[in-house]
């Protein structure tokens, strides 16, 4: 049997992470960030295959978060979600090194996409 893939969920919503446990479990070993500084934390001190990591959160948001883990491990795929569907809010993820993005509410097909994606280039 295939060993899953670790993915690091960083979503200070209770509700929002277990919709996307609910989702990816089957498929993916779950680590879950409660807040940026965790997420920092948990991708740094673990063997993780990818993030996706919420844009507003306290302690640090979404994108400093991004930038403290992409300054030590720059091929971390990281995608990006938010419930804040503007176009700036995007070109700055991007900009700060995000390699995918996903607007809330997620779409499980949108999801499952894009983690498929990913998947298949973390396999290359």
């Amino acid at each position: 049997m295939e060993e899953k893939k670790l993915l690091l969920i960083a979503e200070d919503d209770p509700s929002n992470f277990r919709y996307l446990q609910v989702i990816l479990r089957k498929d993916y070993e779950i680590l879950w960030a409660h807040d940026g500084g965790e997420a920092v934390e948990l991708a740094l001190s673990n063997d993780v295959d990818m993030v996706l990591m919420d844009n507003k959160m306290p302690v640090m948001n979404g994108v400093q978060a991004l930038e403290s883990i992409k300054s030590v491990k720059p091929n971390l795929p990281i995608v990006m979600q938010t419930a804040f569907a503007f176009e700036a809010d995007k070109q700055v993820a991007m900009k700060a090194g995000a390699d995918g993005y996903l607007t809330k509410p997620i779409m499980r097909d949108q999801l499952n996409r894009i983690m498929r994606e990913f998947t298949q280039k973390m396999e290359k």
